[in-house]
């Protein structure tokens, strides 16, 4: 479900998700062996290189669950949760020491609650325009795809910026659901850099988020 809209205007991931077929590709492309000594020896080489990067795109250490009244998802060990600005967030455990700082890597889970008739309900559409108006004040340049993919909780409206700032650019990964009057925000934000180390991370987190009917 996911690694298809990878290859969508932004080729957001497309580094992480074609690190297998490269290896597929030197496998191919392998020169053909005269020895059979090392043509047995450039084969087990060959497995284990493609069994090194394939392991990549997956969680190597047990998970953890954190689960509340209103939702619950898995996420690494290596993560961890914790509150910011009044909503749960989780990042790599590395970013949270004083010399990192966490905004760089960051998932944030959002609940907007739409339960008070009294109060004008939020949408997802303003909330996506407040997402723009953020992304035009912290960047010279953003590119913008917008997708739906079909969940057990209906559609979900999926977001991916790329934000050209001169010097932290920013990929985000955000998703929208809408479901018994509220509305989830699932929002991954990284720096450029580190994209590629912890997206499957952050696919994880998205892969493994349930709403609890």
């Amino acid at each position: 479900m996911y690694v298809a809209y990878f290859n969508q205007k932004l080729n957001f991931g497309q580094n992480y998700v074609i690190l297998s077929n490269s290896c597929i590709l030197a496998l191919i492309q392998a020169p053909s062996l005269i020895n059979s000594m090392l043509k047995t020896i450039s084969i087990i080489f060959l497995v284990v290189f493609l069994c090194c990067c394939s392991s990549s795109s997956k969680i190597n250490t047990s998970p953890l669950v954190y689960e509340n009244e209103l939702f619950k998802f898995s996420y690494p060990d290596y993560w961890k949760t914790y509150i910011d600005h009044g909503h749960l967030s989780v990042s790599p455990k590395k970013y949270l020491r004083s010399n990192n700082n966490r905004y760089y890597n960051i998932f944030d889970i959002i609940e907007y609650s739409n339960s008070n008739s009294n109060v004008k309900p939020i949408t997802i559409e303003s909330l996506i325009e407040n997402e723009i108006v953020s992304a035009k004040n912290y960047a010279e340049e953003t590119i913008f795809d917008r997708s739906v993919i079909q969940t057990d909780y209906g559609d979900v409206i999926v977001i991916k910026m790329d934000k050209k700032h001169p010097t932290q650019p920013l990929k985000e990964l955000i998703h929208y659901y809408a479901f018994n009057n509220t509305i989830y925000a699932l929002k991954y934000s990284v720096i450029n850099n580190d994209f590629q180390n912890h997206i499957g991370d952050a696919m994880f987190i998205f892969n493994s988020f349930e709403i609890k009917k």
